[in-house]
């Protein structure tokens, strides 16, 4: 059990051996006073424990009078005991005794003997009395007794007494906003804001807040029309959806990027007029088509081939030359009718039977001295 457990029951039975010793000394001053009857022949009988020069008292008919015998040895050896003597002889127990004339002291004793009294004993024994003995040990619970003995507590207590705060909470908690707000106090967020509440830097926050500097410059900012539009903008659904990505995993590792030296870099760049013009072709709808374009699986091709060595082959030969000489009779109407020609099916013919091997030696025979003569 803890010390202070202790203290507590050791005050419980301080209580009782008080109530003990003043019902003896009570007992005492009734006997002094002659107002309780003794029997002198029982007295007078016990021997060595006697109350010498005890007389019997001289009875009278009053009916408001109580008569009580108190007989036994019991009795006589509290009387006599020498520790009750000094009890009786201390000046502690004059001062005890001028307080058990006080009313409230009879209140404590009929409060003693009450049940409610043995029930709150029965619970002192109990587990639940231990925790909350525990409990009164912790500091925060020190700051809490220290300020409920603030006059501005005491005022607060008595105002919550009044019947229009009484009639206040009820109309709150009959509001569905009430119900909201308390929903919300739930919210994990919640918890997180009354934890930043708390925070050295949010209290110098709310200093701020007080300054006559602060005042100025919100009176300053509420007259700008600017701060008008944004208050008006804060009002679109796209901001609240905009606030809703701040909070998302990724926005936070855009943040985190934009603290990166390349991303200064990237901002100088944007400042480049090369690149507002650049911005301006990618608004341009034929940009939009090359986009899609560039998605086409035949772009892919291309672009494969185009790593091709044939492909850097060809492009060092499109330097050549004798390769615009060519392009340039690509241009020619004849070279546009050869190519029409070349899609006729007998044109493919020709060129299949241009592969024949007899074709080859055909070919060779006419360059012959003899085949050119006959053909003159």
């Amino acid at each position: 059990m803890s010390k202070h457990t202790n203290k507590v029951h050791g005050k419980l039975n301080f209580l009782i051996v008080a109530v003990v010793l003043v019902m003896g000394a009570v007992t005492y001053l009734f006997v002094q006073s002659d107002v309780i009857d003794f029997n002198p022949s029982d007295l007078s009988s016990s021997g060595n424990k006697a109350i010498k020069g005890a007389k019997k008292a001289v009875k009278y008919d009053n009916s408001s009078v109580v008569v009580v015998d108190l007989d036994g040895e019991d009795v006589q050896q509290l009387l006599n005991s020498q520790d009750f003597q000094k009890m009786v002889e201390n000046p502690e127990f004059a001062k005890a005794m001028e307080f058990a004339k006080n009313p409230e002291f009879a209140k404590a004793m009929e409060f003693a003997m009450s049940p409610e009294f043995a029930k709150a004993m029965e619970f002192a024994k109990g587990p639940e009395f231990a925790k909350a003995m525990e409990f009164a040990k912790n500091p925060e619970f020190a700051k809490a007794m220290a300020f409920a003995k603030n006059p501005e507590f005491a005022k607060a207590m008595n105002f919550a007494k009044n019947p229009e705060f009484a009639k206040g909470v009820v109309d709150l908690a009959k509001n569905p906003e009430f119900a909201k707000a308390m929903k919300f106090a739930k919210n994990p967020e919640f918890a997180k804001a009354m934890a930043f509440a708390k925070n050295p830097e949010f209290a110098k926050a709310m200093e701020f807040a007080k300054s006559p500097e602060f005042a100025k410059g919100s009176v300053d900012l509420a007259k700008n029309p600017e701060f008008a539009k944004a208050m008006e903008f804060a009002k679109n659904p796209e901001f609240a959806k905009a606030m809703q990505f701040a909070k998302n995993p990724e926005f936070a590792k855009a943040m985190e990027f934009a603290k990166n030296p390349e991303f200064a870099k990237a901002m100088e760049f944007a400042k480049n007029p090369a690149f507002g013009k650049a911005i301006a072709f990618a608004k341009n709808p034929e940009f939009a088509k090359a986009i899609a374009f560039a998605k086409n699986p035949e772009f892919a091709k291309a672009i494969a081939f185009a790593k091709n060595p044939q492909f850097a082959k060809a492009m060092e030969f499109a330097k050549n030359p004798e390769f615009a000489k060519a392009m340039e009779f690509a241009k020619n109407p004849e070279f546009a009718k050869a190519m029409a020609f070349a899609k006729n099916p007998a044109f493919g013919k020709a060129v299949t039977f241009a592969k024949n091997p007899e074709f080859a030696k055909a070919m060779e025979f006419a360059k012959n001295n003899d085949f050119a003569k006959s053909m003159d």
